[in-house]
């Protein structure tokens, strides 16, 4: 096996390893994380709540801390599959822009 089948294999299992203990732990996260008060604008808002801060939170979880690398780091292929499974939101074409997050994160203070 190559050193970037080793990494691939790593990263997907630590992936699903934790998949696993959010799943078993925290069961109910994801409908609590959807029914976070959206102060978005209706008409512009194209991801549910819990997509939002799903994704900040396993951002967090894998130390990625600037809200460009989690745009940059989290739109690819494998990564937007993950995140479909997660959600099972068989509809996720692509993850929330930074952007998006923010403008997320900015309205909850009004």
């Amino acid at each position: 096996m190559i050193r970037t089948e080793k990494r691939k294999l790593i990263r997907t299992k630590t992936f699903k390893d934790l998949l696993k203990v959010i799943k078993s732990c925290f069961k109910d996260l994801l409908p609590k994380l959807n029914n976070v008060k959206d102060n978005r604008y209706t008409l512009y808002i194209t991801y549910e709540t819990g997509e939002l801060l799903y994704r900040m939170l396993i951002a967090k979880i894998l130390t990625v801390d600037m809200m460009r690398d989690v745009t940059s780091k989290f739109n690819i292929k494998e990564c937007i599959e993950n995140f479909t499974k997660i959600l099972e939101n068989e509809n996720l074409k692509k993850l929330p822009h930074h952007y998006t997050i923010n403008a997320f994160f900015n309205t909850r203070n009004k």
